[in-house]
C-alpha cells in the first residue's frame, strides 16, 4: 500500500467527514479510498451512458429512416389503389383506356395523389391531437405539400 501526505482544504475535510459518517467508514484513509473508487465508478458509468446514448441515437436514426420509407411506400400503395379503383369503376374497355405513365401524368393520377395526401394529413392531425391531449399542447395542422 502506498503512503502519501497531502494538504486538504477545510471544506474538503468536512465533505470527507460527512462521507465517513454516512457510509460508516473507520478511518480517513478508508474514506479517501472509498471516495476515489466512487469517482472511478461514476466515470465508468458516465462512459457506459455515453456509449448507450450514441447507440440509441444511431438506432433512432435507422428507425426514422425505416418509418419514413414505410410511410412513402404506403402512400404509393394508396395512390395505386385509388387509381385502380377509379379505373375499374369508370372504364369498361381497359385496353383502350390504358394511359402509360411514362408519357405524361394523367389527371386521375394527380387526383389520387391529392386524395392520399388528404388522408395522411387527417391521420397526422388526429395523431397530433391525441398527443396534444396527453401533453396539453396546442397542435398546428401541417399544410399539404403538393
Amino acid at each position: 500500500m502506498a503512503r502519501k501526505e497531502f494538504d486538504m482544504k477545510s471544506e474538503s475535510k468536512e465533505i470527507m467527514m460527512k462521507a465517513k459518517k454516512r457510509y460508516g467508514l473507520r478511518s480517513d484513509s478508508e474514506t479517501i479510498n472509498f471516495i476515489i473508487h466512487m469517482f472511478s465508478e461514476k466515470e465508468r458509468e458516465q462512459a457506459i451512458f455515453e456509449v448507450m446514448r450514441d447507440q440509441y441515437a444511431d438506432s433512432k436514426k435507422l428507425f426514422d429512416r425505416i418509418r419514413l420509407g414505410v410511410n412513402n411506400a404506403e402512400k404509393g400503395t394508396q395512390v395505386v389503389k385509388e387509381m385502380l379503383n377509379n379505373y375499374f369503376l369508370f372504364n369498361h374497355e381497359p385496353e383502350e383506356a390504358f394511359f402509360p405513365i411514362e408519357k405524361d401524368k394523367h389527371f386521375i393520377t394527380g387526383k389520387a395523389e391529392e386524395e392520399v395526401q388528404r388522408r395522411f394529413k387527417i391521420m397526422r392531425d388526429q395523431k397530433k391531437e391525441a398527443s396534444r391531449k396527453k401533453q396539453n399542447v396546442p397542435v398546428v395542422p401541417e399544410p399539404i405539400h403538393e
